[in-house]
């Protein structure tokens, strides 16, 4: 019994420096490291480069190549051998003090060596274009690799492959690259711009020659752009607007203007305005009363004097502007011919529309006139007339 109870204890002595040690060297208390490692976004193949991770512990840190068809390492130099995306792993396996640092994998693109030959991008663009055309890009440079486009405004145009979209009015830039090969040197850059500008476009709007206060009507102006056209009144006391809609208020001249604004493929429409006469249904007749001279000469004038019984103004107006024209209530005889004149008096809240008035007129060519050298010519012949008269006489001895 006391020997079993030595043995153990003479057991328990030996195993207890070999648990010490254990417990040392299995980490539990060792310290931590990390290794911090990169490598170049892009390197050239047939090239060698130095690989320079660290470790927190100042320990040194071993390589791996996990593409050796790409690269190798051999120590803390890779060699770049073809084309391809290299990754090489960092490690540090740790000692009795630092623990194993977690390994750090890093890549980089291996791009084929340039050559040496020249190459040039040539591309063009039209001087001007529309919102919504394309244009067709070269596909090739002078080595005949493709070319890459790209939109320095992709507000104003966009590139798809060789494909250019115009968006809106500005200016476009479109630039043009190709980065060579194992035979060809990049080439220069290319950019070339164009214009773009906006679609033109027109209203067509009418209204009625007369409307009836109290009622309305419907605006059906169009646009060639086929965009929505908008109205404004400029007499919203006689009439208003409201959306396509018209409302004749009372009587007097309307006056509606049609809008188009454009959009990012068409400009601003001019503007376009129409009138209508509103008249009061059932309103006061009145009677138009007015003349023109039974004949007139060009180049002379003559001073309307039309008179409405409602004593509203007379408005005129000519259906022969070639042969005469109006002006601040006059009419100016221009060539011969006939002359017709058209009074009008559209009413007002008491009084309606007066039947319009017809008045026509011969202008007659001008009658020739002698002038000064005309008359005295014709004082000559006389006197020359006389003479021989008086001669005749003497020699009959009259």
């Amino acid at each position: 019994m006391k020997f079993t109870r030595g043995l153990s204890w003479a057991l328990l002595l030996l195993a207890l420096p070999a648990a010490l040690w254990a417990q040392q060297g299995n980490g539990d208390d060792d310290l931590v490291q990390t290794i911090a490692f990169t490598l170049p976004a892009q390197v050239t193949a047939g090239t060698i480069g130095t690989l320079n991770g660290i470790a927190t512990s100042g320990l040194p840190v071993s390589y791996t190549s996990l593409t050796t068809a790409v690269c190798t390492v051999t120590g803390n130099q890779v060699s770049y051998l073809v084309p391809g995306n290299c990754q090489i792993r960092a490690t540090q396996p740790g000692n009795g003090v630092y623990d194993d640092a977690p390994p750090v994998t890093a890549s980089t693109t291996v791009v084929a060596a340039a050559g040496n030959q020249p190459q040039t991008v040539v591309f063009t663009l039209p001087a001007q274009v529309n919102p919504g055309n394309t244009s067709n890009l070269a596909p090739n440079a002078s080595s005949g690799l493709p070319i890459t486009y790209v939109s320095s405004t992709p507000g104003v145009c966009t590139v798809s492959a060789t494909t250019v979209t115009y968006l809106t009015a500005g200016t476009c830039t479109i630039t043009g690259t190709q980065p060579g090969n194992g035979t060809f040197a990049p080439a220069p850059p290319t950019s070339q711009t164009t214009t773009v500008v906006l679609l033109p476009q027109t209203i067509n709007f009418v209204l009625p020659a007369q409307a009836a206060s109290g009622t309305t009507g419907t605006l059906a102006g169009t646009a060639t752009s086929n965009l929505p056209v908008s109205y404004t009144s400029s007499t919203p006391g006689i009439c208003t607007v409201t959306g396509t809609t018209v409302s004749y208020l009372t009587a007097g001249t309307c006056t509606i203007v049609a809008n188009q604004a454009g959009d990012q493929t068409y400009a601003a429409a001019t503007a376009v305005s129409q009138t209508a006469t509103v008249f009061v249904p059932g309103g006061q007749p009145q009677t138009i009363t007015f003349t023109l001279p039974a004949q007139a000469f060009p180049q002379s004038s003559t001073v309307l004097s039309g008179t409405a019984t409602s004593g509203l103004p007379v408005q005129y107006t000519s259906s022969t502007p070639a042969v005469c024209s109006i002006a601040n209530n006059s009419v100016n005889f221009l060539a011969p011919g006939t002359c017709t004149v058209v009074a009008t008096q559209p009413g007002d809240a008491n009084f309606a529309a007066a039947p319009d008035v017809t008045r026509s007129t011969i202008v007659a060519a001008p009658i020739p006139t002698l002038g000064e050298w005309g008359m005295l010519g014709l004082a000559g012949l006389l006197l020359l007339f006389g003479m021989s008269q008086l001669k005749q006489r003497s020699e009959h001895g009259l």
